[in-house]
C-alpha cells in the first residue's frame, strides 16, 4: 500500500517561531542629503495647492528664513509663536511644525501640523510632514494615512513612498509595499532603506530568491550588519542550506547578537544535523534563562524532536517550559505535544489518551488532536472508531483535515472500501490539486477497485 510522508520538515515546523522582524528604517535616513533635500524644500509653499501666502505672511517667512539661514533655530520658533498670525494662518503654522520636527520636538510638531490642516484640509505637505512625524514616532497607522493622503494630493517623492513602503510591512500589505519601495527608488536610487524594503517584501510574496540576492547584496556592502546576517541566515534556513544558516547564526549568537526566537532556531538546526549534544545544549540554555517569556517559541522546537523520533530529548525539553507563561493557545499545543511524548513512549498509554481526550471535549473542532486520537484507534486496530474520529477531523476543517483525509483513504482501501477511499481523495484533491503523488495513488487506487469489481465494469 503507498503510505504518505505526513511529517514535517524542518523548515514548516519553524516557520511560526523563526521569522525575522521588519527590518527598521535607518535612524541615518533622517539624516541624510536625500532627506533634508526634500523635507527642507517643503519650507515652500506651492500656490496650486497650498495656502496663498498675504503679504504679512510672506515677510514673516522671509525673516524666519533668514534666522533659519544662521541657524538661529530657537529665536525662530519664539518668532513663530509670538506672531499674531500663528492663530489664523495654516502656512505659519506648518512653518513651525517644521522647525519643530528639526528640534526633535514631535508631539508640538504634531500639533501644529493638525492646525494647518484644520485650517486648510488639502495642504500637501502638512500631511506629508505630519506622516513624517508620525512615522519618526514609530506610530506607523497614523503615519500612513497622512502619507496616503499626500499621495492623492500628487507627492511623490522618495521619502513618502518608501516610508509608505514601512508602512504597508507592517500591515503585510506585502504587494502595495513592494510598488511603494520601487517607486521609493525612482528618486532615491542609492537608498539602501528601500533596497532593503523591495527585499522584505519579496520574502514575504515568498519570492525568496529575489530577496535573497538583495540580502546578500547589502551584506556584502555592510558586513557588519547583524540585521542582515539575520536575514540571510533565515533565507539559507528557507532554502534548506543548514550548513550556511548554521553558521550566520552562530556567529550572531557568540556576538550576543541573536534574541531567543532565533537561538531555539539555532538549536532545533543543530539537531537536525545530529549535533545533539551540542543542539541539545542550546535549547537547553535558551529554555533556562531567567528573562525568556516567550515559551510558545519554543513549542515547535519540541515537536521537531519528536519527529525526529528523540523523545527523551522532547521530554526534557517539555519539562523546562514554564506553563504560567503560556499563551491559551500555546498551553493546548504544550498539552498535545505531552500526550505525544507518552504515547511515542508507549502506545495507547492511559495519560496520554485522557489528555487528548479532554483537549476533544474542550475543543471538538481541535483537528490536530481529533488526527492524533484517530491513529491511536488504529494502533489499537480499532478501524470503524478510526473512521469516525478520522470524520471528526475533516469535518472540523482544520489544518490537520487533509491529513486526516488521506489516512482515512488508506484505511478505507484497507477495508476494502473502494469507492469511499476514492471519493475522500478526490475530496481532498480538490483543494492540492498539485499533489501528484496523491494522484498516482487515486490513480493505484481505482485500478485496484477495477480490478476486485470486474462484475461492474
Amino acid at each position: 500500500m503507498i503510505r504518505f510522508l505526513l511529517t514535517l520538515t524542518l523548515p514548516a515546523l519553524l516557520a511560526a517561531s523563526a521569522q525575522a522582524e521588519r527590518l527598521p528604517l535607518s535612524t541615518e535616513y533622517w539624516k541624510s542629503e536625500v532627506f533634508l533635500k526634500e523635507f527642507n524644500g517643503s519650507y515652500r509653499i506651492n500656490a496650486n495647492i497650498e495656502p496663498v501666502l498675504t503679504s504679512e505672511e510672506r515677510g514673516l517667512l522671509v525673516k524666519i528664513q533668514d534666522l533659519m539661514a544662521k541657524g538661529q533655530r530657537n529665536e525662530t520658533i519664539k518668532t513663530l509663536q509670538t506672531s499674531e498670525l500663528l492663530n489664523s494662518s495654516a502656512a505659519i503654522q506648518f512653518n513651525l511644525a517644521n522647525v519643530l520636527t528639526e528640534e526633535d520636538e514631535l508631539d508640538e510638531a504634531i500639533t501644529y501640523y493638525k492646525k494647518a490642516l484644520a485650517t486648510f484640509p488639502s495642504f500637501l505637505r502638512a500631511h506629508q510632514n505630519l506622516g513624517f512625524a508620525h512615522f519618526k514616532k514609530e506610530d506607523l497607522e497614523k503615519a500612513r494615512d497622512h502619507l496616503l493622503e499626500a499621495v492623492r494630493l500628487g507627492a511623490n517623492n522618495g521619502t513618502v513612498h518608501g516610508l509608505l513602503g514601512h508602512c504597508f510591512l507592517e500591515k503585510e500589505q506585502y504587494e502595495p509595499a513592494l510598488r511603494s519601495f520601487r517607486e521609493a527608488l525612482i528618486t532615491q536610487p542609492e537608498s539602501r532603506d528601500w533596497s532593503l524594503g523591495i527585499a522584505q517584501a519579496l520574502q514575504n510574496l515568498e519570492r525568496s530568491d529575489e530577496a535573497f540576492t538583495l540580502y546578500q547584496k547589502a551584506l556584502k556592502e555592510d558586513p557588519e550588519n547583524k540585521n542582515l546576517m539575520l536575514q540571510v541566515a533565515l533565507l539559507h534556513n528557507d532554502r534548506g542550506e543548514t550548513t550556511q544558516s548554521v553558521a550566520l547564526l552562530e556567529s550572531l549568537r557568540r556576538q550576543d547578537a541573536l534574541a531567543a526566537p532565533f537561538e531555539l532556531l539555532l538549536g532545533t538546526l543543530l539537531v537536525g544535523q545530529d549535533n545533539l549534544e551540542v543542539g541539545a545544549a542550546t535549547l537547553k540554555r535558551v529554555l533556562t534563562k531567567e528573562d525568556f517569556k516567550q515559551p510558545d517559541r519554543a513549542l515547535n522546537a519540541i515537536q521537531f524532536c519528536l519527529e525526529r523520533g528523540l523523545n527523551p530529548l522532547a521530554l526534557e525539553l517539555h519539562k523546562l517550559i514554564r506553563q504560567d507563561d503560556l499563551t491559551p493557545g500555546g498551553l493546548t499545543i504544550y498539552q498535545r505535544l505531552k500526550a505525544r511524548i507518552l504515547l511515542a513512549s508507549q502506545p495507547g498509554a492511559p495519560a496520554g489518551l485522557e489528555i487528548l481526550d479532554a483537549l476533544i471535549a474542550k475543543d471538538p473542532l481541535d483537528s490536530h488532536s481529533l488526527f492524533l486520537r484517530a491513529r491511536q484507534h488504529l494502533i489499537a486496530e480499532e478501524p470503524f472508531q478510526a473512521l469516525i474520529v478520522f470524520d471528526q477531523a475533516i469535518h472540523a476543517q482544520g489544518p490537520f483535515t487533509p491529513r486526516a483525509q488521506l489516512e482515512k483513504a488508506q484505511l478505507l482501501v484497507k477495508l476494502q472500501r473502494y469507492p469511499e477511499a476514492i471519493k475522500e481523495i478526490k475530496s481532498y484533491l480538490v483543494t492540492h490539486s498539485n499533489d501528484t503523488r496523491v494522484r498516482e495513488y487515486l490513480q493505484a487506487v481505482t485500478d485496484l477497485h477495477t480490478a476486485s469489481s470486474p462484475d461492474e465494469n
